[in-house]
Formats: structure tokens, C-alpha cells, sequence
């Protein structure tokens, strides 16, 4: 090794020495059971578990996440033949058909509202399935006059059943029950085809075509700037062929394995102590609500801060691989855009796999309400949330503290497959998001251990998390 290399091995490093706490076992394995506990509460309430989670809001998240789809959706012809290649690739029609008669049966289940049963009806007679919307309609409750009209609208539209009602009457009546969305204008246009109204159909046509329009463009642009971001991550890739980006040794371990444990269950403890306290409290929820990204992460940071770093300040920014700070940024951005292109193609191939298999992904588990229903202070708030705290504080505790702590007892490549497997246990989504967020850790734990530094994991981590954030609000706000 040459005098440059040794000084490039060497640079950095941590003087050797245990850290000078002394760690209860007993403790420790209290707190390890905590953290399973809260684990185990969190897997029970998101999609791992068999049951997708609905609340009172989910009638009005569906209808908008639905007819913002179909719309769009009648607008695919106008798209060019790579377009629809592009998008049949993400969402093939009868999966789509598929996944919306599933998730209305689901809702439908927890929340027999009139309107979600309407529009399972009316999915049923849309996508051509006049027998089972013909056994769907025998079970129409009749216990309400509003209940009877959308069932003789139903058989009117799709069945050819006849009306007892004036034409006018069920049009007004329709406009007066269900809003200005798909459902409304394909409801709409059927009765106006078996009246043979066609000044209606044309004018229900034009509104139903400015929304799906509106949306195609947005769409549009998501796929752009995703394929800007492989270009940026092909030039990446290139760059680090010839240069291997490796600007500084990773620097992890002046603590060992079981000192990592301890130090990472007494985090996650405080943090499902906390969060359990407030739960029981009568502000609690709300507290929750608002505060929740943070209340999540800084107790593990806090505690990991206090027993890790605080006696050797320095070694913070070692450790994490961000000091001097402008270097190794300029250092990072090339890493980062290529793991967030290999990345898309990742997800796309898992995309597809899925599909072909018959996985999906929940749209519980992608569904913001906050970025579609909130005011433009809540949008700020998530998108801050989802793009700047999530980044930094998730590569911190998963990579910066998790990896190291692993990498002490098994080495480099099993401590990435270790850090990225929790990582997505973490976020408790069904199986093909669950592979998604897996993909990613292990894509981000790599920048670490091949960089030393967090910083390409974080803005990868922060563009990934943008892009959603830019298709929810494009497609559904």
C-alpha cells in the first residue's frame, strides 16, 4: 500500500476504545421486548395485516382515487403508442377493473353506505358484468326511497330495465345525490343513451373530458421526470464505472454489536412509551396527528445521541459522513441520482413481477388524504414530512445507527441486507410495497457502505419520497 493509500485508509479514524457506558442485559432485553411489542401493534394496524385498515374517510378517499383513475383512464387513446406502452406496463386495464371492484367490496363491507354501494353497482355495469350486477341489484336494500331510485337507476342504465320515474326527474335526482366526478357522468350518460338524449350525452362528454385531460397531463409530466432521473442516473452510473465514488473510508465502529442493541432498543422503547402515553391521553391523537413524523424518530435519535456521540462530539459527523459538509455533497449528488435511477428500474420490474403474479399494491398504503384533502399549510406540513424529515431522520436511525451496529457482528453485506430488511418491516406494507421499500434500503445502505457518507441515501431517499408526494397531489388533489 502507497503512502496516498494509507493516508486515504486512515483518514478519519476512530480511536479504539469501548464506549464508557456499562449496558444492563437485564434492561436491555426489557427494552428489546417493548420494541417488539410496539412492533407487533404496528404490523397488526397497516397492511400486513389480513384486513386493510378503513376509516370514516375512506368512502370519500376511494370515490376521488377511483374517478380521478377512470378518468384519466378514458383518456389513454389520446396517449402515443410509447405512452400506453408505459402505462399498460403500470397498470394493465383489468387490473385496474380488478383492484376497484376489490377495494369497493372491502369498503363496502365495513361501510354500507348507499353511495359505495351505487358505485360498485355502477362498476359492475361499466366494466360488463351485467350478471353479476343483475345479482348485485337482488340484493339492493329497498329499506329507503333513495335506496329504490339508485337500484331502478342501475337496471335502467345497464340492465334495460324500465323506469317508473320521468326521465328529467331521475336526471335531477342524480345530479342532486352524487357529485361531479366519473361516477356521476357515466351514471349519467347511460341514462341519457337509453333516453336518447344526445344534447346531454355530448355536454356530459366535454365536462368528463376536461378532467381526464387535466389529469393526462399531469401524468405526463410524472413520467417525464422520471425518465430525466434514469438519464441523470445513466450519466451516474457512468461516472462511477470509471471513477468508483469513494471520497472517504466508512467509518462504523468505535461500538459494538451489543452495544448497538442496547443503545438502539432503549430508543425504540422511549418511543413506544411515548407514543403510548399520548394515545391514552385525551389530546393525544391529535397530538399524534400533527406532531407524529417526529414524536416516530427523535427519541431513538436523542437517546442514541446521548449514549453514542455526546462525549466525542467529532465523531458524529464521521460516523454519518457529512463533514465538510459541501464536499461531500458535491461528492454525493452523482451516487445519489444513479441509485435513484436503478431504483425506478427496481420498482418498475417489481411493478410488473407483481402484476403477473397477482399482487398488488393496497391503495391504503399510497393514499395521502392529507395532500389531497388539506389545506395548502397541511400540504406544506406532509410534504416536508414525507421529503426532508422522513430522508434524514430514517437514514440516520436505519443506516447510520442500524447498519453499523449490524456490520459489527456479520459484516458489510449482510448488515445492508439487515438494515434495509428492517427498514421495511418498519413501514408494514402488503407484499409488493414491502419488496419496493426493501429494494430501496438495500440501494441506500449500499451508498453508505460504499461512500462512508449518508448523504447520497438521503437525497435519494427525498427524491423518491417527492416523486410520490408530485403524483398524489398531480393525479388526486
Amino acid at each position: 500500500m502507497n503512502k496516498q493509500d494509507a493516508s486515504h485508509e486512515n483518514e478519519g479514524a476512530i480511536p479504539n476504545g469501548d464506549l464508557p457506558q456499562l449496558f444492563s442485559p437485564a434492561l436491555t432485553l426489557v427494552c428489546v421486548l417493548v420494541c417488539l411489542l410496539g412492533f407487533g401493534v404496528i404490523l397488526r394496524s397497516t397492511s400486513l395485516s389480513e384486513k386493510p385498515i378503513l376509516n370514516v374517510s375512506s368512502s370519500r378517499d376511494l370515490e376521488r382515487l377511483a374517478s380521478r383513475i377512470l378518468a384519466f383512464e378514458a383518456q389513454v387513446q389520446r396517449l402515443s403508442s410509447f405512452e400506453q406502452v408505459m402505462y399498460a406496463l403500470g397498470a394493465p386495464e383489468q387490473k385496474t377493473q380488478d383492484d376497484l371492484l376489490l377495494w369497493y367490496k372491502e369498503l363496502l363491507a365495513e361501510n354500507p353506505h348507499i353511495l359505495n354501494r351505487v358505485y360498485l353497482g355502477l362498476l359492475l355495469g361499466e366494466f360488463r358484468e351485467p350478471s353479476a350486477l343483475e345479482a348485485f341489484l337482488e340484493e339492493f336494500p329497498e329499506n329507503t326511497a333513495l335506496s329504490r331510485m339508485f337500484q331502478e337507476m342501475l337496471a335502467v342504465a345497464y340492465l334495460g330495465g324500465i323506469s317508473t320515474m320521468p326521465y328529467h326527474e331521475m336526471q335531477a335526482r342524480l345530479a342532486e345525490e352524487i357529485p361531479g366526478h366519473w361516477f356521476y357522468y357515466q351514471l349519467s350518460q347511460r341514462l341519457a343513451e337509453r333516453a336518447g338524449d344526445g344534447t346531454l350525452q355530448a355536454s356530459l362528454a366535454e365536462q368528463l373530458d376536461r378532467q381526464g385531460v387535466s389529469v393526462l397531463w399531469h401524468w405526463r409530466v410524472g413520467l417525464g421526470m422520471e425518465f430525466v432521473l434514469l438519464a441523470f442516473g445513466g450519466i451516474g452510473l457512468a461516472l462511477y464505472l470509471r471513477t468508483p465514488f469513494v471520497s472517504r473510508r466508512p467509518v462504523y465502529g468505535f461500538w459494538t454489536f451489543g452495544q448497538g442493541v442496547a443503545v438502539l432498543s432503549r430508543g425504540g422503547a422511549m418511543t413506544v412509551l411515548v407514543i403510548g402515553c399520548l394515545v391514552l391521553l385525551p389530546t393525544g391523537p391529535s397530538l399524534l396527528r400533527e406532531y407524529g413524523a417526529i414524536l416516530l424518530y427523535l427519541p431513538i435519535v436523542i437517546v442514541s445521541y446521548v449514549l453514542l456521540f455526546r462525549s466525542r462530539p467529532y465523531v458524529l459527523s464521521q460516523v454519518f459522513g457529512w463533514s465538510p459538509f459541501l464536499p461531500r455533497l458535491r461528492a454525493s449528488l452523482p451516487v445519489a441520482l444513479m441509485v435513484v435511477g436503478v431504483g425506478l428500474l427496481g420498482d418498475w420490474g417489481m411493478m410488473i413481477v407483481g402484476d403477473s403474479l397477482g399482487y398488488t399494491v393496497h391503495w391504503t398504503e399510497w393514499f395521502v388524504p392529507d395532500l389531497v384533502w388539506g389545506s395548502w399549510g397541511q400540504v406544506l406540513k406532509t410534504l416536508t414530512e414525507f421529503v426532508l424529515v422522513a430522508p434524514f431522520f430514517e437514514e440516520i436511525i436505519f443506516r447510520g445507527l442500524l447498519f453499523p451496529t449490524l456490520h459489527a457482528k456479520v459484516g458489510g453485506h449482510l448488515a445492508i441486507m439487515g438494515s434495509a430488511l428492517f427498514f421495511a418491516l418498519a413501514h408494514g406494507y402488503g407484499f409488493v410495497a414491502f419488496l419496493a421499500v426493501l429494494w430501496s434500503g438495500l440501494l441506500w445502505g449500499w451508498a453508505y457502505a460504499r461512500t462512508g457518507s449518508l448523504l447520497p441515501g438521503m437525497i435519494a431517499h427525498a427524491i423518491n419520497n417527492g416523486l410520490v408526494g408530485y403524483s398524489l397531489l398531480a393525479f388526486f388533489r
